[in-house]
């Protein structure tokens, strides 16, 4: 749903993250934390991407939003030594000025310590721009998003060096409620399996489907049952 509080003329400097953890669903501890975008309108009211996105991509100021949210999510987890991960969009992999900004960061922290995530339908077709913003930052951790189908292209995608996937919620909501995308998270298990990729499951929302997960042997988790989003952590 598309607000009609936010201006045609949305200010990135009103976009801010709020970080929501990854968990080991066998401890219980939060392994990396997803910088997800908010906006404040002047009311401090905050909107969720789906209403305000349009606007940035129509306005193409996504470059710019993904450099502020790299900004301020460097400054706020570099003090902690915590692992992090921002969300990119496709365009992202070729502008110079992101490339360069992460390679400096990534170039004096561990491996793995940051890390971006890119939707699975945004790079499934565009293999080669996604190697070689890996060849270029090499301690950068990637993880492919929104995962929901099982096929050659994400076994591509998962053989040329990704660190993470994450199911879709879709999947994960059907898997508790019907058990019908079973073979599809099977499928994805077996390539994450056979080239030592994590496997993430996304929008877990309730107790039934934190079973449900736990059930498929799923060792990662994310979802407001868990933790929602917060300003710090």
């Amino acid at each position: 749903m598309q607000t009609n509080v936010v201006s045609d003329n949305v200010n990135i400097e009103h976009i801010v993250p709020f970080y929501q953890p990854i968990f080991n669903l066998d401890t219980g501890a939060a392994v990396r934390y997803e910088c997800l975008a908010r906006l404040l309108d002047e009311h401090q009211k905050i909107h969720l991407p789906n209403e305000f996105l349009y606007l940035v991509e129509r306005t193409e100021f996504t470059a710019a939003m993904t450099q502020r949210m790299l900004d301020m999510s460097t400054a706020f987890f570099k003090p902690k030594q915590m692992r992090w991960s921002v969300n990119m969009f496709e365009a992202d992999l070729s502008d110079m000025r992101i490339v360069d900004d992460m390679a400096k960061l990534c170039q004096h922290v561990d491996r793995g310590l940051c890390g971006i995530e890119l939707p699975y339908r945004n790079v499934k077709n565009n293999l080669s721009a996604l190697r070689k913003f890996m060849e270029q930052i090499p301690k950068l951790h990637i993880t492919v998003d929104d995962v929901d189908e099982c096929d050659a292209k994400l076994h591509a995608l998962i053989a040329s060096g990704v660190d993470a996937v994450k199911l879709k919620g879709s999947v994960v909501r059907e898997f508790a409620s019907t058990g019908s995308t079973k073979k599809t998270i099977e499928c994805v298990q077996h390539y994450c399996k056979e080239y030592s990729v994590n496997l993430i499951a996304e929008h877990i929302e309730d107790q039934q489907t934190l079973e449900a997960v736990k059930s498929m042997e799923i060792k990662y988790g994310q979802g407001f049952y868990l933790s929602k989003p917060h300003t710090t952590v």
